[in-house]
């Protein structure tokens, strides 16, 4: 942000000279506007080119100030440049134009809101599956994690109306507020839902007793981490050997070994369309296990381990349970 700031003004203070300068030979001496931008700018560029006409004395005086100023504009052009250089902040200054150009093209996204621990693992996760994100947060929090990520992002307080806009919410799919306050969490998505009737919303909430409010005020779904972690720790104890089991499914300390859920829709011209479980003989062909299916038909009904004679629909989309490699060619195989 200082970077800006600094080219800010030096932009400021060469159109100023330039104003400045043009006016002053136009009122001095009479010339017409072009002339008088001419010999300013060969004026404050020291290109040695002849002047325009001959000067009278309050012109010469007053070029004699202008040379000045121009110079020291020039002193501090050069400051910004080394200091540039030496912080290197050329590349940083690139990203932001380009991150600001591609904010304003940006469509179909999701939108996280802070970034603590919660939001980090979503953005890992966001970034393995190769989703279109825009991350909203402050600038403590951008600096102490994103600041050499190549992740598109917002500075700003994502409670506010105006930086949600400036988020493209109303072109988004989905909004995560992972803030560190239930209030703050409460605002986020009571803004989100009255911009964007249609969007995905989750939130966290640390109270139990805020849940039915994140519900009425239009989140989607609601997640409790001290809950969650509650019960983690109890399955530890109590059921030891399945916690193992979703370990190997939600593993990253081994990619070539964990297992991933997955849920990919069956399109219509899907090689797969039309068959039973049985002839399309999914595990043989790709090794991966079909857990689930949510029906095409309206309503979206789920079927939990399904029978071989099951018939597989257009919109179908399959639960499936598989390595990278596996699921990989599942997507090639059914398309």
């Amino acid at each position: 942000m200082e970077a800006l700031k600094r080219i800010k003004v030096l932009l400021f203070l060469l159109a100023s000279l330039i104003v400045c300068g043009s006016s002053g030979y136009r009122l001095i001496e009479g010339w017409g506007w072009l002339d008088s931008f001419y010999m300013t700018i060969i004026t404050i560029s020291t290109v040695g080119f002849g002047e325009v006409d001959s000067l009278s004395s309050p012109g010469k005086i007053f070029t004699i100030f202008l040379i000045l100023s121009s110079v020291g504009v020039f002193a501090y052009t050069l400051g910004v440049v080394v200091n540039f250089i030496l912080e290197g902040k050329f590349g940083y200054l690139s990203r932001r134009i380009r991150m600001e150009r591609e904010r304003e093209k940006i469509k179909d996204h999701y939108i996280i809101c802070g970034l603590g621990k919660v939001a980090q693992e979503v953005i890992r996760e966001f970034l393995k599956n190769r989703v279109k994100f825009l991350v909203v947060a402050e600038e403590a929090e951008i600096k102490g994690y994103l600041g050499q990520e190549n992740i598109l992002y917002l500075e700003a307080d994502p409670t506010k109306d105006e930086v949600l806009e400036k988020a493209k919410i109303r072109q988004a799919r989905g909004l995560i507020s992972c803030l560190s306050t239930d209030k703050e969490n409460l605002f986020t998505v009571i803004s989100a839902r009255s911009f964007n009737p249609a969007l995905k919303i989750i939130t966290l909430a640390q109270d139990e007793a805020s849940l039915a409010k994140m519900i009425k005020a239009g989140a989607d779904k609601v997640i409790l981490p001290d809950i969650i972690g509650g019960r983690r720790m109890a399955y530890m104890v109590l059921k030891p050997d399945i916690l193992s089991f979703l370990d190997v499914v939600t593993n990253r300390s081994n990619e070539d070994f964990s297992l991933r859920l997955e849920l990919i829709e069956v399109s219509s011209d899907s090689s797969i369309r039309g068959q039973t479980l049985l002839q399309a003989q999914l595990p043989q062909k790709t090794g991966v296990l079909v857990v689930a299916i949510k029906k095409a038909s309206e309503g979206g009904e789920f079927i939990y381990n399904p029978s071989s004679s099951y018939k597989i629909e257009a919109k179908d989309k399959l639960i499936i349970l598989g390595r990278e490699e596996e699921i990989q060619t599942l997507k090639e195989y059914i398309a």
